[in-house]
């Protein structure tokens, strides 16, 4: 990662696996890593069961969830309205 960089975290339902760690703990460590390198965080998003029933249908969460929008299609899209700005707000040279 580069400073600078952006980075989104998805909070899951269990624990970090192999690791022995709580989602919470993981958590922390990648905003705490991020912090370090100047990362920005763009959002998290919470575990939520649209996107396991968006998944099986092989629809985009925000598309799958339209009324009522879920808590992830809608953390989801403001993340993606951040990165736009983000993105737009960059000039790139080819």
């Amino acid at each position: 990662m580069n400073k600078g960089d952006a980075v989104m975290i998805m909070s899951m339902a269990s624990g970090g696996g192999d690791t022995g760690k709580t989602t919470v703990a993981l958590t922390e460590e990648i905003e705490a890593f991020c912090m370090e390198k100047g990362t920005e965080i763009v959002g998290k998003i919470m575990y939520d069961n649209t996107i396991t029933k968006a998944m099986i249908a092989g629809v985009p969460v925000v598309a799958f969830a339209v009324e009522p929008k879920s808590k992830a299609a809608e953390e989801i899209t403001q993340m993606w309205n951040r990165l736009s700005g983000f993105c737009n707000s960059r000039v790139y040279l080819a």
